[in-house]
């Protein structure tokens, strides 16, 4: 339900997440990096509220995502763990429409470089660099419980002064029925 905002109100929503990697692979789709290990952990706390103001017939709302990270990394000969504060992500201005089959909301969420960053350690929690994303999410749910949902990013990254490296524009879509 990417837009569902809820209703009026304060939020909390606790993700938590686990990934591992034990293969680094290259643009051919080759192993580059032999004997690579990774184990991250974020456990990702969402605040989220929902005014009664209502701007251009939306609600408005806003959100913060605060990330408490662990992150291990193995390389050949080198091995780098840290825990801490990730990159927080803040929108103070979401506006969500809602009827009763459709939902839609919009933001910009802004990425700040607050994550533990180090150009010459290997395991980095933070990018160290803004990012600006605005969003558009839309859900239909139909009478007979049918539903679709598709939430819409464009990413705009700064440059990274200390490596001197911008990572560019993304689009990226997620969606579900």
């Amino acid at each position: 339900m990417s837009g569902a905002v809820p209703p009026p109100g304060f939020y909390f929503i606790d993700y938590l997440n686990y990934y591992t990697a034990d293969t680094f692979r290259n643009g051919s789709g080759d192993s580059a990096i032999p004997n690579f290990k990774l184990k991250a952990t974020a456990n990702v706390f969402r605040f989220i509220y929902v005014t009664t103001q209502q701007v251009l017939g939306g609600f408005w709302g806003m959100h913060a995502f605060i990330p408490v990270v662990n992150l291990d990394v193995t390389v050949p000969s080198l091995s780098q763990k840290k825990t801490g504060i990730g990159d927080i992500i803040v929108d103070p201005f979401i506006l969500s429409w809602h009827s009763k089959n459709w939902h839609a909301a919009t933001g910009l969420d802004i990425y700040l470089p607050t994550g533990g960053y180090d150009s010459r350690d290997l395991a980095n929690i933070g990018r160290n660099y803004w990012t600006f994303e605005p969003i558009a999410a839309f859900t239909y749910m139909s009478d007979s419980s049918f539903d679709i949902s598709a939430k819409f990013m464009y990413d705009f990254n700064t440059k990274n002064n200390d490596t001197d490296y911008a990572s560019g524009q993304e689009f990226h879509v997620d969606y579900t029925r």
